[in-house]
């Protein structure tokens, strides 16, 4: 984006970001400290997880329209990804493919077909996005081959889970409305504290768990 950099679009970036934050700390609790189940496994929080990382990858897509290496960017984000995979299967905890697998993968096909699927009205990808997810919800099919696209085989273990189907359509409708962002007054706002989260977007989650841990271990040890 630039010097035209879009602050509230950043912001509301960052405050997925941050509640993300949030739901891993909880999660930490429950599992470190022994808090109550309900504080993490509960109706809200299991409804708000999935609407805010929709409302993530959207705003990545939005962004991409920005962008004129979502190639380049891709491939990066995927070499992260991959090394994700790495760290966190040798730790006992894998993730297979994650968000920033998600999200680097989208970017390589944005980079292939985005001119075209910006030609589709936004209601065509919100369309594919849901008929994709009654579909995945009603079908048996299972196959190691096509985990990828939200059918994990059996036994299948991944402790972060976005595969492309249903979510790259929702990449796509942000993308689509990112041409209608390019025409909004919003780069003369400043910069707040959540814009500038939202830019650091990529090394905060990438950290968060390790420090939230460095954080909670010690204390747990403190407090018997």
């Amino acid at each position: 984006m630039g010097r035209a950099r879009l602050h509230r679009l950043d912001a509301l970036r960052g405050l997925s970001v941050a509640l993300m934050v949030i739901h891993h700390l909880l999660y930490d609790l429950v599992l470190l400290f022994g808090a109550p189940g309900w504080l993490f496994w509960n109706p809200l929080f299991a409804a708000g997880h999935y609407l805010f990382a929709g409302i993530f990858v959207a705003l990545s897509g939005m962004c991409c329209r920005f962008s004129r290496s979502n190639g380049r960017r891709g491939a990066r984000l995927l070499a992260v990804a991959m090394a994700l995979t790495a760290v966190t299967r040798a730790a006992g905890f894998p993730i297979h493919f994650g968000i920033l697998h998600l999200l680097s993968v989208c970017m390589l096909l944005y980079a292939l077909v985005g001119r075209w699927t910006d030609r589709l009205p936004e209601a065509v990808h919100t369309g594919a996005f849901f008929l994709s997810l009654l579909w995945l919800k009603a079908t048996s099919l299972r196959s190691p081959l096509l985990w990828v696209l939200g059918l994990p085989w059996p036994g299948m273990v991944s402790y972060d889970y976005f595969p492309l189907l249903p979510w790259m359509f929702l990449f796509f409708a942000g993308a689509r409305l990112g041409g209608w962002a390019q025409r909004w007054q919003f780069a003369q706002l400043r910069p707040t504290a959540l814009s500038r989260l939202g830019r650091q977007a990529l090394p905060v989650y990438l950290l968060h768990q390790p420090v939230l841990f460095a954080l909670l271990v010690p204390l747990r040890t403190l407090m018997g």
